[in-house]
Protein backbone atom coordinates (compact mmCIF):
# COMPACT_ATOMS: atom_id res chain seq x y z
CA UNK A 1 0.00 0.00 0.00
CA UNK A 2 1.23 3.45 -0.68
CA UNK A 3 0.29 6.91 1.40
CA UNK A 4 -0.10 9.83 -0.62
CA UNK A 5 -0.65 12.90 0.98
CA UNK A 6 -1.80 15.51 -1.15
CA UNK A 7 0.55 14.05 -4.19
CA UNK A 8 -0.50 16.11 -7.05
CA UNK A 9 -1.88 19.73 -5.35
CA UNK A 10 1.09 21.48 -5.52
CA UNK A 11 1.21 20.38 -9.65
CA UNK A 12 0.63 22.25 -12.86
CA UNK A 13 -2.17 20.59 -14.06
CA UNK A 14 -0.65 18.91 -16.95
CA UNK A 15 2.34 18.02 -14.61
CA UNK A 16 -0.63 16.77 -12.15
CA UNK A 17 -2.00 14.11 -15.01
CA UNK A 18 1.24 12.63 -16.03
CA UNK A 19 1.62 11.64 -12.04
CA UNK A 20 -2.29 10.54 -12.31
CA UNK A 21 -1.58 8.50 -14.95
CA UNK A 22 2.00 6.95 -13.74
CA UNK A 23 -0.16 6.31 -10.31
CA UNK A 24 -2.95 4.52 -12.32
CA UNK A 25 -0.02 2.51 -14.03
CA UNK A 26 1.42 1.58 -10.70
CA UNK A 27 -2.18 0.25 -9.50
CA UNK A 28 -2.25 -1.66 -12.60
CA UNK A 29 1.04 -3.43 -13.41
CA UNK A 30 2.26 -3.72 -9.48
CA UNK A 31 -1.79 -4.77 -7.52
CA UNK A 32 -0.60 -1.83 -5.73
CA UNK A 33 -3.35 0.27 -3.13
CA UNK A 34 -3.51 3.68 -2.20
CA UNK A 35 -4.38 6.26 0.81
CA UNK A 36 -5.09 8.67 -1.12
CA UNK A 37 -5.19 11.74 0.95
CA UNK A 38 -6.10 15.28 -1.19
CA UNK A 39 -8.56 18.12 -0.76
CA UNK A 40 -9.09 18.29 -4.80
CA UNK A 41 -12.66 17.09 -5.10
CA UNK A 42 -11.66 16.36 -9.02
CA UNK A 43 -8.86 14.83 -8.66
CA UNK A 44 -10.76 12.55 -6.13
CA UNK A 45 -13.68 11.59 -8.05
CA UNK A 46 -11.14 10.81 -11.03
CA UNK A 47 -8.75 8.48 -8.88
CA UNK A 48 -10.41 7.31 -5.99
CA UNK A 49 -13.30 4.43 -5.90
CA UNK A 50 -13.90 5.23 -2.10
CA UNK A 51 -14.22 8.62 -0.29
CA UNK A 52 -13.91 9.19 3.57
CA UNK A 53 -14.06 12.83 4.46
CA UNK A 54 -13.15 13.97 7.64
CA UNK A 55 -13.84 16.70 9.59
CA UNK A 56 -11.04 17.52 12.62
CA UNK A 57 -9.82 13.84 13.06
CA UNK A 58 -12.52 12.28 12.59
CA UNK A 59 -14.32 10.21 9.89
CA UNK A 60 -18.55 12.07 8.86
CA UNK A 61 -19.01 10.06 5.88
CA UNK A 62 -17.44 7.50 3.43
CA UNK A 63 -18.65 5.41 0.47
CA UNK A 64 -18.32 4.84 -3.23
CA UNK A 65 -16.71 8.25 -4.28
CA UNK A 66 -19.40 9.05 -6.70
CA UNK A 67 -22.48 8.40 -4.93
CA UNK A 68 -20.66 10.22 -2.06
CA UNK A 69 -20.11 13.46 -4.03
CA UNK A 70 -23.56 13.43 -6.37
CA UNK A 71 -25.52 12.86 -3.07
CA UNK A 72 -23.75 13.57 -0.25
CA UNK A 73 -25.36 12.82 3.08
CA UNK A 74 -23.62 15.14 5.58
CA UNK A 75 -24.35 18.84 5.96
CA UNK A 76 -20.39 19.28 5.76
CA UNK A 77 -19.40 17.03 2.84
CA UNK A 78 -22.71 18.86 1.30
CA UNK A 79 -20.83 22.40 2.11
CA UNK A 80 -17.56 20.82 0.89
CA UNK A 81 -18.97 20.16 -2.52
CA UNK A 82 -21.05 22.83 -2.89
CA UNK A 83 -17.72 24.86 -2.27
CA UNK A 84 -15.66 22.87 -5.19
CA UNK A 85 -15.86 25.58 -8.44
CA UNK A 86 -17.83 23.28 -11.40
CA UNK A 87 -16.03 23.25 -14.79
CA UNK A 88 -19.29 24.17 -16.70
CA UNK A 89 -19.26 28.03 -17.18
CA UNK A 90 -23.31 27.42 -17.64
CA UNK A 91 -23.61 26.78 -14.13
CA UNK A 92 -22.73 29.56 -12.03
CA UNK A 93 -23.69 29.43 -8.53
CA UNK A 94 -23.26 31.54 -5.36
CA UNK A 95 -20.59 29.47 -3.20
CA UNK A 96 -22.33 28.84 0.22
CA UNK A 97 -20.80 30.02 3.36
CA UNK A 98 -20.61 28.21 6.51
CA UNK A 99 -21.22 30.13 9.15
CA UNK A 100 -19.02 30.63 12.29
CA UNK A 101 -15.17 29.82 13.02
CA UNK A 102 -13.32 26.52 12.43
CA UNK A 103 -12.78 25.27 15.64
CA UNK A 104 -9.22 24.33 17.44
CA UNK A 105 -8.52 20.63 16.47
CA UNK A 106 -6.49 20.90 19.64
CA UNK A 107 -9.70 21.43 21.89
CA UNK A 108 -12.82 20.61 19.24
CA UNK A 109 -16.04 20.70 20.45
CA UNK A 110 -17.79 17.98 22.57
CA UNK A 111 -20.56 16.23 20.77
CA UNK A 112 -20.39 16.27 16.71
CA UNK A 113 -17.39 18.41 16.15
CA UNK A 114 -19.45 19.97 13.16
CA UNK A 115 -22.35 21.10 15.64
CA UNK A 116 -21.07 25.28 15.68
CA UNK A 117 -21.35 25.43 12.12
CA UNK A 118 -24.15 23.21 11.06
CA UNK A 119 -27.38 24.89 10.00
CA UNK A 120 -29.08 21.57 11.52
CA UNK A 121 -28.08 21.41 14.76
CA UNK A 122 -29.60 20.36 17.89
CA UNK A 123 -28.72 19.92 21.56
CA UNK A 124 -28.25 16.81 21.06
CA UNK A 125 -25.74 17.42 18.45
CA UNK A 126 -23.62 19.32 21.15
CA UNK A 127 -23.93 16.52 23.64
CA UNK A 128 -23.28 13.33 21.69
CA UNK A 129 -20.74 12.47 18.95
CA UNK A 130 -23.28 10.39 16.59
CA UNK A 131 -21.25 6.91 16.15
CA UNK A 132 -20.12 6.00 12.30
CA UNK A 133 -23.35 3.71 11.29
CA UNK A 134 -23.75 1.77 7.99
CA UNK A 135 -26.00 3.59 5.94
CA UNK A 136 -27.84 2.48 2.63
CA UNK A 137 -25.84 2.41 -0.74
CA UNK A 138 -22.52 0.39 1.03
CA UNK A 139 -21.90 4.14 3.05
CA UNK A 140 -20.50 5.29 6.41
CA UNK A 141 -22.52 8.19 8.40
CA UNK A 142 -21.90 10.02 11.41
CA UNK A 143 -24.94 12.81 11.44
CA UNK A 144 -28.13 12.62 13.38
CA UNK A 145 -29.50 14.73 11.08
CA UNK A 146 -28.47 13.87 7.26
CA UNK A 147 -29.53 15.91 4.54
CA UNK A 148 -32.21 14.49 2.92
CA UNK A 149 -31.82 16.76 -0.62
CA UNK A 150 -28.45 17.94 -2.10
CA UNK A 151 -27.66 21.51 -1.92
CA UNK A 152 -26.75 22.12 -5.88
CA UNK A 153 -27.93 19.14 -8.59
CA UNK A 154 -25.03 16.37 -8.96
CA UNK A 155 -22.54 17.58 -11.80
CA UNK A 156 -23.99 15.37 -14.34
CA UNK A 157 -27.28 15.91 -13.70
CA UNK A 158 -27.16 19.62 -14.35
CA UNK A 159 -25.14 19.51 -17.56
CA UNK A 160 -26.27 16.89 -19.36
CA UNK A 161 -29.60 15.01 -17.64
CA UNK A 162 -27.49 11.84 -16.50
CA UNK A 163 -24.81 11.11 -14.08
CA UNK A 164 -21.41 11.58 -15.63
CA UNK A 165 -19.32 7.89 -15.11
CA UNK A 166 -15.49 8.59 -13.95
CA UNK A 167 -12.50 5.84 -13.91
CA UNK A 168 -12.18 5.04 -10.16
CA UNK A 169 -9.91 2.90 -9.08
CA UNK A 170 -8.86 3.36 -5.26
CA UNK A 171 -9.42 4.38 -1.88
CA UNK A 172 -9.39 8.24 -0.68
CA UNK A 173 -9.95 10.42 1.53
CA UNK A 174 -10.50 14.30 2.20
Amino acid sequence: MIVADEPVSALDVSVQAQVLRLLESLLDRRGLSFLFVSHDLGVIRHFCDRLAVMYLGRIIEEGPTARVLDQPMHPYTGLLRDSSPVPDPKMRLALPRIVGEIPSPAAPPTGCHFHPRCSWAEPTCRKEAPALIDVPGNRLLACSHPLKEPVRPALGDAAAGSSQVYPTTTRGIV
